[in-house]
């Protein structure tokens, strides 16, 4: 609104650092602009194409020689969602993905066939905010939350490439089928995360915006005569902190993959066929193309007693993980960041058994082991360790020394461009801010899974088969990030706060200490096509459960909830649905089924329903272990048992009650009630149903023996039904136990969707 206020009036008063009460000082109050609600279209388009080329060429009765090229363009965009505030500047994703094969295929004899292949992938995927280069992140803390300038996280360039060769053998000899094959893959990857490139500077309010950052100086030149706080409560900037020059943010790593396995299908009896094989697969360590770019934290010999003297009583003296990072340090290599690891064997063992030798009855079963690698995002991030990157942070409520437009003149420029002022000793009287490690272990090993499944399968005649399946995977050695350079009470008020390494800050270690596991039960009914008509009907009741699911803790807490006891956090895990119900049908209609004018009409739809997934129920303030951590979970402080706390409400209403959750208070007879870890289990309550229905409806016109025209009408969510994600679960924000989104486009809307194919 354009309204301005009346001197005096409290409601819409100037409030910055100094002027708003926020340190004690009494408030001035001035005319300024009224601000209200403001509300704006998050506008977010795709435009998308595809081309696809496949070659078959046939060189003789033993050869043949097949070509495939696959090219998928997308750009997204979004017109505020490239700042670091709300209402920001536009957003630019551009991606590119293309796939190129050659495979020769050559019969040595009726039993033998080779198959080798040549395979080329190559991604890339831009994250842009246009026009921001050189602009530093300008923000305001305050409820206005406006400010200028791209993402301090922007801009982002990925490009993967992989290379492979493969050739696989198949060999029947009587009851046996052999397949034995070996590959070779080199991964060749470059990415440039640009992480506070252009600098930021944010400060209180309105009035250090649009004053250039004076206005808070000049407050507090008034109340002190001196500086003593400065404008920005944080100003910073990537800074290569050997030179003050920007970091050199760009690595590209290499790497080496094989891969080589032995399979056979046995006809044991003519109602009993086995499958034995095993794979053996080699993840080779990233390195990069660079010498003297990558570095790494790496464990110290240390020996319990724990080095670091510390007079907390709650310090782990006696650990022997503590005792390895109390002594360890950075240090650049440049060859692999973590050992080889070459025992990745996986076995895999099935049967299917013809019970009665009539196909009627059909058991099988199976279980094998898979291996996988360990994807980029959770190792180049090392880009961020020193010796060539500092993220300087500048401030008064951060080093203790104030930082201004009027303190430090020259900070602050337009265009932006790192330089030594930002590691001006002078702004760290205490040294540059002790660095935080993005830690590799050292001996990470391949994560793998475990599989298993049994199922019986029924012919029950009319072309049904019922099938009903029990399906299991636990997830073994799998990656996550911690903070292993804290314990629980290290932050009690009045205690040493002495960190495990006092040389650095926080510790985030990605180790393979997580683990996961998933059951499934399913049935599926099946009608083959006949009469026009084809169906599927599937039901699946599971639960998934994990300490954490996703290394970099996608939904909730950015962090483990206690580092000394992860197992804390195992419960049901964020993508855990218990019970889920898809249905799907096509119906080619009889009426006038032989003209061509009137004929040719077809039906089709899925209908879909599940309960919703896991709620991640967060307290964003609190810190009940005392680790430093925040970000753990609620009190309940209902009546009963937790899923009281459903309202029963439209989930955008309220879904759960706000009154029945809290902050934890440690009960005095544990560590005496000076910290304590919540009762409330991850993953105690689930979201809103989800339920879909697409239907199509299509009418083909047959124009000669061996072509046709079709029309075809998609219908995506046709009822229109509004699907919430799963409501708000920080109890710090006003829309706590809301849901504030709904799902994608078949999720919150109905999406037409018109084509015309023609088949020839």
């Amino acid at each position: 609104s354009t309204a301005d206020c009346a001197a005096g009036d409290s409601a819409c008063s100037g409030e910055g650092l100094f002027t708003g009460g926020q340190l004690g000082f009494p408030v001035i109050q001035y005319p300024v602009p009224l601000y209200d609600s403001v509300t704006e279209s998050d506008i977010t388009p795709l435009n998308q194409y595809r081309v696809s080329l496949k070659v078959d060429h046939k060189i003789s009765d033993h050869d043949q020689i097949n070509g495939v090229y696959l090219l998928e363009d997308a750009k997204s965009s979004s017109n505020i969602d490239g700042g670091d505030t709300t209402f920001g500047v536009p957003l630019e994703n551009p991606n590119r993905a293309q796939t190129a094969s050659i495979s020769w295929t050559h019969t040595f004899s009726p039993n033998v066939l080779n198959q080798a292949k040549i395979g080329y992938v190559r991604r890339l995927a831009n994250f842009i905010a246009p026009g921001t280069d050189g602009i530093p992140g300008l923000l305001t803390i305050d409820a206005l939350s406006s400010g200028f300038g791209g993402s301090t996280a922007l801009p982002q360039f990925f490009t993967e490439n992989e290379f492979q060769y493969k050739d696989d053998l198949s060999a029947s000899k009587g009851r046996h089928s052999f397949k034995f094959g070996g590959e070779y893959r080199r991964t060749r990857n470059g990415s440039s995360f640009d992480s506070d490139k252009f600098g930021h500077f944010w400060s209180w309010g309105g009035e250090d915006l649009i004053t250039d950052s004076v206005f808070s100086d000049e407050a507090d030149l008034l109340y002190f005569g001196k500086p003593y706080y400065g404008t920005w409560y944080s100003a910073g900037a990537a800074v290569n902190p050997t030179n003050g020059a920007i970091p050199d943010f760009y690595r590209g790593y290499r790497a080496n993959e094989f891969g080589a396995f032995g399979q056979d299908d046995w006809k044991v009896t003519p109602r009993l066929t086995m499958n034995l094989g095993v794979r053996w697969d080699y993840f080779g360590p990233p390195h990069n193309f660079q010498d003297g770019v990558d570095s790494n934290f790496y464990f110290g010999t240390g020996t319990t007693p724990v080095q670091t003297v510390s007079t907390n009583p709650y310090f782990p003296a006696n650990d022997p993980l503590y005792a390895k990072e109390a002594t360890g340090g950075f240090q650049q290599r440049n060859s692999n960041i973590w050992a080889k690891d070459y025992n990745n064997f996986g076995p895999r063992v099935g049967f299917s058994w013809d019970v009665f030798g009539t196909q009627k009855v059909v058991v099988r079963s199976g279980f094998g082991m898979f291996y996988d690698r360990i994807y980029n995002n959770l190792f180049e991030n090392i880009r961020f360790n020193p010796p060539g990157y500092c993220d300087c942070t500048a401030g008064s409520l951060l080093t203790g020394v104030p930082a201004g437009a009027i303190e430090t003149p020259g900070l602050f420029a337009v265009p932006f461009t790192a330089n030594s002022s930002f590691i001006d000793p002078a702004l760290f009287p205490n040294g540059l801010p002790k660095a935080t490690p993005r830690h590799m272990d050292e001996n990470l090993v391949a994560p793998y899974y475990e599989q298993w499944s049994f199922g019986l399968q029924y012919d029950l005649g009319h072309n049904l088969i019922l099938e009903t399946n029990y399906l299991g995977t636990a997830g073994r050695k799998l990656i996550g990030i911690r903070n292993i350079n804290t314990f629980d009470g290290r932050v009690v008020r009045g205690l040493s706060t002495t960190r495990i390494n006092s040389t650095i800050g926080s510790d985030n270690y990605r180790s393979n200490d997580y683990g996961s596991n998933y059951h499934a039960l399913e049935a599926t009914l099946r009608k083959q096509f006949s009469s026009g008509l084809t169906f599927n009907a599937n039901y699946t009741w599971s639960k998934a459960l994990d300490d954490i699911s996703d290394a970099f803790r996608a939904k909730g807490s950015t962090a483990v909830t206690d580092p000394m006891n992860i197992h804390l956090d195992y419960g049901p895990a964020d993508f855990d649905i218990r019970n889920r119900f898809v249905g799907s049908f096509n119906y080619d209609l009889p009426f006038m089924k032989a003209n061509r004018f009137l004929g040719g009409w077809t039906l089709n739809g899925i209908f879909s329903i599940n309960s919703g997934a896991a709620v991640a129920l967060l307290d964003s303030s609190g810190d009940y272990n005392k680790n430093g951590l925040f970000g753990e979970r609620p009190a309940y402080v209902g009546p009963g048992t937790i899923t009281n706390a459903y309202l029963g409400k439209n989930p955008a209403d309220g879904y759960l009650n706000p009154d029945d959750f809290g902050q934890v208070t440690c009960p005095a007879d544990v560590n005496g009630g000076q910290w304590c870890n919540s009762t409330t289990g991850r993953g105690s309550l689930h979201g809103p149903t989800y339920v879909n229905f697409d239907f199509g409806v299509g009418k083909s016109f047959k124009i000669t023996e061996s072509s046709k025209l079709t029309l075809q009408g998609n219908f995506f969510d046709i009822f229109n039904h509004p699907n919430f994600q799963n409501p708000q679960g920080d109890i710090q924000s006003a829309n706590f136990g809301k849901a504030e989104d709904t799902f994608g486009d078949n999720g919150g809307h109905r999406v037409i969707q018109l084509s015309l194919r023609f088949d020839f």
